[in-house]
């Protein structure tokens, strides 16, 4: 059996009640049509428009709670209740009535400290504990219904702050990784920049020593072939080989000066070169082997020795001319044109070591760029990942968003 008692009065809001109200006449009048239901409504009793309502029938009828709850929705002003008894109620409420209360512009069901639970006439005490026992049963399942709706709140209130929150974290995390990623770059880039600056500090000291020396060794050589000359003609000794003892003094000994100062920067810059390697040795990626240091200092070593060589070749070039010329023998000649030999030899040895550092330094710098291209690219890389990854957090968390704030009904359609 459903049983169904209610009253209402109708008002619009912010107005005063109306004389004619077509609309709810119109749904008065539909509901009106259905079997076992007295429905009256009166637009003008004492000015307040007024409705009420008597069911009995066999099941429910979803009528009568769609006529209220469209008050409650398009008169916002109004106000009644409506008692409900529905045996079929499958929620424990079989024995009792059901409140449906219209107030504030809502339908909303509660429970009824009246007239619940139901006795049967004649049931006496038993039946009158057990329905009591109901009713309490059915107001804890009531009551655990709406605490379960107001978790449900709760939980996707919480649920779309921490949404929200993790939005904002993802977008300045991306925004984050980009930057970091440029400032890793630029650094990157600004490391390797001091390292190229050093080699090009060594490509230019080496490509002035190598032109030093070979003009040097043209010279020497020029030196020994005219001494050879000389010993064959002993009658000019005097003049061409004061004539060579100036030339000396005035090319040979500044240009293996010359040498000796290019070489220093250009050994402390392949020092330097060195520490960088040590120190990114630890990386995996950036091992490598630093450019030979021994190779420049053992050509200072040999510059040195050239030096005193060569101060000994102009001492004894300076002390043969001031002899007679019957003293100019092929035992000085061979003494002079060993020591131009040697000179010669050592000036070689110094051009050959550096042009194997310098080879080194090529090579060097060719794994260096090759290096440099492959961390760039793994910076790159990994900001390209974690921000992908990032960008699919975002969208999820876009996605938990628009399921919490859609509504329950929403969610099971």
């Amino acid at each position: 059996m459903f049983e169904a008692h209610g009253w209402a009065t109708a008002r619009g809001a912010g107005r005063e009640p109306a004389r004619q109200d077509p609309e709810l006449e119109a749904a008065v009048a539909v509901l009106a049509s259905v079997a076992n239901i007295v429905v009256r409504f009166d637009s003008d009793v004492n000015g307040e428009s007024v409705l009420s309502l008597t069911a009995f029938n066999n099941h429910r009828t979803q009528a009568v709670f769609d006529l209220f709850a469209w008050i409650a929705a398009n008169r916002p002003d109004s106000y009644g209740l409506l008692y409900v008894r529905d045996d079929e109620d499958g929620r424990g409420f079989d024995k009792s009535f059901r409140v449906w209360r219209i107030a504030g512009g809502r339908f909303k069901e509660m429970d009824d400290p009246f007239l619940s639970p139901v006795v049967p006439a004649g049931g006496g005490p038993i039946a009158w504990g057990r329905a009591r026992i109901h009713r309490i049963v059915a107001s804890v399942a009531a009551r655990d219904q709406h605490f379960r709706a107001t978790l449900e709140q709760t939980i996707r209130s919480v649920g779309s702050s921490v949404a929200v929150l993790v939005i904002a974290l993802s977008l300045a995390g991306i925004v984050g990784v980009r930057l970091v990623d440029r400032r890793v770059t630029d650094a990157v880039l600004k490391g390797f920049g001091v390292v190229e600056t050093a080699v090009g500090v060594i490509n230019a000291g080496m490509a002035r020593i190598d032109g030093l020396i070979g003009t040097s060794r043209m010279e020497v050589r020029q030196a020994a072939e005219t001494i050879i000359a000389v010993g064959a003609r002993a009658e000019a000794n005097s003049i061409v080989l004061n004539a060579l003892n100036e030339r000396l003094e005035t090319s040979l000994a500044p240009r293996i000066a010359q040498v000796q100062q290019a070489l220093a920067p250009v050994r402390d810059a392949v020092a330097m070169i060195g520490n960088a390697v040590s120190l990114a040795n630890s990386l995996p990626m950036l091992a490598d082997r630093a450019p030979r240091l021994a190779a420049l200092d053992e050509a200072l070593n040999r510059l040195e020795q050239l030096s005193a060589d060569s101060t000994q070749l102009r001492g004894t070039l300076r002390a043969l001319a001031g002899t007679p010329k019957s003293q100019l023998t092929a035992e000085t000649v061979a003494v002079l044109s060993g020591l131009t030999q040697r000179i010669d030899t050592k000036l070689g040895e110094v051009q050959a070591g550096v042009q194997g550092v310098q080879a080194d330094i090529a090579a060097w710098q060719h794994r260096l760029d090759v290096r440099k291209s492959r961390l760039l690219f793994l910076f790159n890389l990994l900001a390209l990942l974690m921000t992908l990854m990032l960008a699919w957090i975002l969208y999820s968390q876009i996605v938990v968003l628009r399921h919490y704030r859609r509504s329950p009904d929403e969610i099971g359609t």
